[in-house]
């Protein structure tokens, strides 16, 4: 069978390097999308000779239920047809054990045990009567819950808590006790990550819940209240200490100090964390006056101004001692303690700025008030009974707090956005809340505007509080916390205005990477930069964060990822893990399938009775290689064949013509065996066909042992089906050059390749076509394929290279490298018609330096630089520039817009890249390599990048070199 093309091969080179690169994905995502529209624009086929089709064919029509877990033992009925007794049920490779056939249309079957995953459900009669229903069922590991870490966190929530388990997938939730669910991040099948949501003081169950099930764990988590310290009763005391008195407030554990006035007092913590019990010393010094108090303990120190007033007894002047809190807010209704003597219920009157307050004698120096409403600003205290008229200038100051606008009132979940708030009543020391918890980097520019940092939080509406000066005012659901995250697109939401919202995933598994470290822009020692949390996210966030951006990733052990002058506020970055290239040396498989036959030749120009003969099958896909062919699989003209074939369905094809220059086969003509199902052998050894499992043979590979295989006798094929049609393929103003431009190499020849999809059966390119130096290129094809595979569509590969061969014998193509463009094209069928290759893209160009990028290092550099060009004008495009250094392992994944011709990449801090470039040694040169590959597919957009979509590119070109570093 013919090796791939060469025109193919140089064509295709960038997927030839990147999937042993770790990058397969990529294409093999492209190469299903080719199948998937080549399955969606074949006609329906009948074989000329259908096969005999039993008369009543078992029917696998459904499964209920039809998920269960892996250790099996599920009870389930399928409904179908044709059932009969003493048929087998399987699922995958696994038989079911307990199997009752109820009726012609209803089994009932236990599941067996299987790995996670969705298998084929098949019904059984014998090896040739069977129904199947594809992805029938899928096996699900259970849920579980073993631990959580941390086990104690704050009642304010915020706390980022994982969980330790199994049966985790995405769509998993937690809850805590009775509490509403929470969306968790699922980090792999056995760890999960929630953020705890706000909990009063207590110790919860720990429920984790998804489409498998649910599993809790009591007991499993604790919190505490942050300490807190509201009031001291009484508020006011004698100089000379002796006062019992009771701080109230919460978080109060076990040991916790106390401090009033700045002597230490013996304190007792109450068994509800909220009070502590203690009795003053003498003021030190002994002076009469309000002090404070602080309390401190493991989960943090509290502290409250004006908490205690001292009082001179031994002077019984009446006065105002101190009155606390001295603020309020506007509204009124604040709790004020006035500490003093004199007072005296007959009489008693007083007043906040002239309003009358409620008040109540406490004790002999101590009212008790609660205020009026009041003007914004400082006010006088006023306290009259009949014997005394008391007076405290400006000893309440009414706080007019409130919210007009904040900007943004939404982020993302992982916090960090800048947010700035307007209103009023806005103090130094001015703490702000969003959903329960503190938000961070509090700048308060005045009374009347303050910026902050939220905190992290579930996605969500919740609510902002805002304490300043001793008042608090809590807004209802002013603010939304989103997840950035959107599996559909690696770029989505509006442009950048102040924040941009990071996920970093694994290139090959899409799993979440914590503690990737991301920077905006191309200085290592930016403000802008963080790592990822639990999720893999991140926000860099503030007032500069404006407009287009360079965002890069990087962790040690991963190559760099960066997206250039991207403007999209939520962004995935991918990173591909760094591996040495390694090729161990495979383990044997099971024995092919052998195929035997007869060639069987028409009498035609092309059967010369010397023509060689190839046989050899359809591809599963061009990424998956045919077997070794065997050493019977050619011959002279006709006669018998013996083919090593791949499993599957598939077609034998036979190609007959001449040998040309560099031993290749130059096909004349064809001939076609479709609808061969084959299936690998089990590989027992062997001496005897009785020695074989039932319906296979024992064969001999070569000079190895002889093993049990299946052998498919009887596959004839007919040469009858000459490639002598020439199918014109025009290329629309590609861009060619028949020498060295003053940007370097372009390319000099045009090559197409073409190939046949079969749907199920299989893929069949062509043989190599010939290539040309101008803009047609004819491909030797039959006019149409012979009986049931008349009207199987053809694809086009179309594209410009440069070529290193002078060489214009067709029959020997150059070998093609890039620069280079190639043109994918829609299906065809009709080989008689000329075909169209549009559009066909420019290649790029290096324009500075000759040798591709340079690095500027050190403090103040620019990092990798490189600047280069089109030889033809591009259309708007989302291009994918591949940088890759030592031509090993990729270091580095850029990607830009398809108008971005000059980009700097950022020298990285070290602690994300172990990335080190070597200098240029003229006696030991070292080699920098580069890629860059543009993709055409006009349904894209850089800032809202599909890669699905993008996958299935029109047009594409690539241009690989290399640099040297200064």
């Amino acid at each position: 069978m013919n090796s791939l093309p060469r025109t193919w091969r140089g064509a295709m080179l960038v997927a030839a390097v990147l999937p042993a690169l770790g990058c397969s994905r990529w294409w093999a995502a492209a190469e299903e999308e080719i199948e998937e529209r080549a399955r969606r624009a074949a006609p329906g086929q009948i074989p000329e000779e259908p096969p005999v089709v039993p008369e009543d064919p078992i029917q696998v029509n459904s499964l209920l239920p039809n998920r269960g877990e892996t250790g099996g033992g599920l009870l389930v009925e399928i409904v179908g047809l044709a059932f009969a007794p003493e048929m087998t049920v399987w699922f995958g490779d696994v038989p079911a054990a307990d199997v009752d056939v109820l009726t012609e249309s209803r089994i009932q079957v236990v599941t067996p045990p299987a790995p996670v995953g969705v298998v084929d459900v098949y019904v059984v009669e014998s090896e040739s009567r069977f129904g199947v229903l594809t992805n029938g069922f899928e096996y699900y590991a259970p849920v579980t819950l073993e631990r959580v870490e941390p086990t104690r966190g704050s009642s304010l929530g915020g706390d980022s808590l994982v969980l330790y388990g199994g049966g985790f997938v995405d769509g998993t939730s937690v809850r805590f006790g009775d509490g509403a669910p929470r969306t968790a991040v699922v980090v792999d099948a056995t760890r999960c990550q929630v953020l705890t949501p706000p909990l009063p003081h207590g110790v919860y169950a720990v429920t984790v819940s998804n489409a498998n099930g649910s599993a809790t764990l009591n007991n499993a988590f604790s919190t505490w209240d942050p300490v807190r310290l509201r009031a001291i009763t009484p508020f006011a005391g004698p100089i000379s200490g002796g006062t019992p008195i009771v701080v109230t407030g919460t978080g109060y554990v076990d040991p916790t100090s106390l401090t009033l006035g700045g002597q230490e007092l013996a304190a007792v913590a109450d068994p509800g964390e909220g009070a502590l019990s203690a009795v003053t010393l003498p003021a030190d010094p002994p002076v009469e006056g309000v002090v404070a108090a602080t309390v401190s303990n493991a989960n943090g120190t509290a502290t409250l101004a004006n908490a205690f007033a001292f009082i001179d007894t031994s002077d019984p002047t009446p006065r105002i001692v101190a009155v606390s809190p001295a603020t309020g807010l506007v509204d009124g209704g604040r709790a004020v303690q006035i500490a003093g003597l004199g007072f005296d219920a007959a009489g008693l009157a007083v007043t906040f700025g002239g309003a009358a307050a409620d008040c109540v004698i406490v004790d002999d120096h101590t009212l008790s008030c609660v205020t009026p409403p009041g003007p914004e600003g400082a006010v006088d205290v006023r306290v009259v009974n009949l014997n005394v008229d008391l007076t405290a200038p400006g000893a309440f100051t009414y706080v007019a707090l409130r919210l007009d606008a904040l900007l943004p009132n939404r982020g993302a979940i992982a916090g960090n956005t800048w947010v700035d708030l307007w209103g009023n009543g806005f103090a130094p020391d001015t703490e702000v809340f969003l959903g329960g918890a503190p938000a961070r980097a509090v700048n308060v520019a005045g009374n009347d505007r303050l910026s902050l940092r939220t905190p992290a939080n579930a996605a969500g509406v919740v609510d902002l509080r805002i304490a300043t000066q001793g008042v608090e005012l809590t807004f209802p659901g002013v603010y939304t916390y989103f997840n950035p995250y959107n599996s559909d697109f690696w770029s989505s939401g509006g442009p950048i205005d102040g924040a941009v919202n990071i996920t970093v995933v694994d290139w090959n598994t899409n799993a979440r990477i914590p503690g990737a470290l991301v920077m905006l822009g191309l200085d290592p020692t930016t403000e802008q930069q963080g790592f990822t949390d639990a999720r893999g996210q991140v926000t860099l966030s503030g007032p500069e964060v404006v407009g287009a951006q360079t965002v890069t990733a990087g962790k040690p052990g991963h190559a760099l990822f960066s997206w250039v002058d991207v403007n999209a506020e939520n962004l995935t970055l991918l990173l591909l893990a760094a591996a040495e290239p390694s090729f161990p040396p495979g383990e044997p498989g099971p024995p092919p399938p052998v195929v035997r036959g007869n060639i069987i030749r028409i009498k035609d120009e092309y059967n010369t009775g010397t023509d060689l003969v190839l046989v050899g099958t359809t591809y599963r896909d061009f990424s998956t290689p045919l077997p070794d062919p065997g050493p019977r699989s050619f011959l002279v003209s006709q006669g018998p064949y013996e083919l090593w074939a791949r499993p599957g369905d598939l077609i034998v094809v036979a190609q007959a013509g001449t040998v040309g220059p560099g031993n290749r086969l130059i096909t004349a003509t064809m001939g076609f065996h479709p609808f061969l199902l084959t299936e690998v052998g089990s590989g027992t050894p062997c001496g005897a066909d009785a020695d074989c499992p039932l319906g296979e043979s024992c064969y001999q590979f070569g000079a190895a042992p002889r093993v049990c295989t299946h052998v498919y006798d009887g596959v004839d094929i007919v040469i009858d089906t000459p490639l002598k049609q020439p199918l014109v393929i025009q290329m629309d103003d590609p861009p060619l050059a028949d020498d060295v431009s003053e940007y370097g190499l372009m390319p000099d020849t045009t090559a197409a390749f073409v190939y046949y999809d079969f749907g199920s059966m299989g893929l069949l390119p062509m043989a190599d076509v010939g290539v040309s130096f101008t803009d047609t290129v004819v491909a030797p094809m039959p006019r149409r394929l012979p009986g049931a595979l008349a009207g199987t569509p053809f694809y086009v590969f179309a594209g410009v290279y440069l070529g290193f061969d002078d060489d214009l014998d067709p029959a020997t193509p150059p070998s093609l490298y890039p620069p280079q463009s190639e043109v994918r094209l829609p299906p065809y069928t009709d080989t008689t018609q000329p075909v169209l290759a549009t559009p066909v893209l420019g290649t790029v160009q290096e324009r500075s330096p000759a040798t591709g990028g340079y690095v500027e290092p050190g403090p103040g550099g620019k990092g990798l630089r490189f600047i280069f060009g089109s030889n033809k004008p591009l259309p708007p495009s989302a291009y994918l520039h591949l940088f890759f250094l030592d031509g090993q392992a990729i270091e580095w994944m850029v990607l830009g817009g398809g108008s971005q011709f000059n980009f700097s990449l950022p020298i990285v801090p070290d602690v994300i890249s172990e990335l080190r470039l070597l200098p240029d040694d003229p006696l030991d040169p070292h080699l920098h390599y580069w890629q860059i590959m543009g993709m055409d597919e006009p349904t894209v957009q850089f800032n809202r990048l599909d890669p699905v979509a993008w996958f299935g590119w029109r047009s594409r070109s690539l241009h690989a070199t290399y640099f040297l570093v200064p």
